[in-house]
């Protein structure tokens, strides 16, 4: 017993000294340490002893054994704190503000993920609700960099890419919000076979930087009218339609759905769970605007085309329209 003793209270240090180092504090000895494992580092700005968001973060999720088992071979971890109650020494205090101001850090909490080179890879200035989950989306997030670094290479080298990786190396740099990698991913993919896709992305930004009435806006429209995918239509009809109802009242409904109606007259045949998904939105505008009997016709519609895991939630729609269709004709 003595013996069982003894090894427990020599392992104890090195046991709970290992949680209690597992969150550096040194950023330039951390940046080694990333060079020579080859590593990325994972930041935690926070504000230790008064953020809320920071003080749940750091014990749901980072103090985890999850988050710590899944991430330790490929992560090392430092905290830039910013506390209010407890005393840092003045050379922390200089670091920690330096990282604030390099990362443009405007408040806790804050996850940054760099590379070895202090490139920024992604970062997260939210408390995410699927916790549990947290450590395997960085993992993800690590290799779908490492994809478009590969990719990025193999194009300044002349090599080639067909059309359907560079879409799927386009939305891979959406996901991450990489601009950068976009733009290039974009202008190779107006030149492959994949160009409808392109185009539309190429629609979808300028429409979105407010330049929907400039003519290359307009002839990249024409261009993608005259497709005959639906899914490019689809989504051409919620461009527009999203950029329209920015700008909704009542005496304009007509022109702010019209690209949904567009759609709906050439694809309203067919199977598509667009279809149904496309009426249900003209009903949902027609209700915001107290036209019933336009909202109903519409809902009635999708109801009947929608799959059945959908059609209660919509037939409590149809219920509601019902009763306002009734209490108007009443007044």
């Amino acid at each position: 017993m003595q013996l069982l003793l003894v090894l427990f209270f020599l392992s104890a240090p090195l046991l709970y000294g290992e949680q209690s180092c597992l969150w550096e504090n040194d950023f330039i000895k951390s940046l080694a340490l990333s060079k020579q494992t080859n590593k990325n580092l994972l930041l935690f700005f926070t504000g230790s002893d008064w953020s809320g968001p920071s003080m749940k973060m750091k014990k749901e999720i980072l103090d985890s054994a999850e988050f710590r088992e899944t991430l330790r071979d490929d992560f090392i971890f430092v905290q830039i704190d910013f506390p209010r109650h407890s005393p840092l020494g003045e050379g922390q205090l200089a670091q920690n503000r330096m990282l604030q101001e390099q990362f443009k850090i405007t408040h806790f909490p804050c996850l940054l993920l760099l590379d070895q080179h202090k490139r920024e890879i992604t970062r997260l200035d939210y408390l995410p609700e699927e916790k549990e989950n947290l450590s395997h989306q960085l993992l993800r997030v690590v290799a779908l960099d490492r994809k478009l670094i590969a990719a990025l290479t193999l194009l300044e080298n002349k090599g080639f890419l067909s059309g359907k990786q560079l879409q799927e190396l386009y939305t891979m740099a959406e996901e991450l919000d990489r601009s950068h990698e976009m733009a290039i991913f974009l202008k190779e993919g107006l030149q492959s076979e994949e160009s409808l896709f392109f185009k539309l992305k190429s629609y979808q930004y300028l429409v979105q930087s407010g330049q929907i009435a400039q003519d290359e806006t307009k002839l990249l429209r024409q261009q993608l009218l005259e497709s005959k995918e639906e899914e490019i239509c689809y989504s051409l009809a919620l461009i527009d339609f999203q950029e329209l109802s920015k700008k909704t009242t009542k005496s304009t409904v007509i022109e702010v759905i019209a690209p949904l109606k567009n759609y709906l007259e050439k694809f309203g045949s067919t199977l598509s769970e667009n279809v149904w998904r496309t009426e249900m939105m003209i009903a949902q505008v027609y209700m915001t605007f107290d036209l019933y009997e336009r909202a109903f016709y519409y809902a009635k519609r999708a109801y009947e085309k929608a799959p059945e895991e959908f059609k209660s939630e919509i037939a409590q729609s149809l219920s509601y329209i019902e009763d306002q269709r009734e209490s108007v004709a009443a007044n």
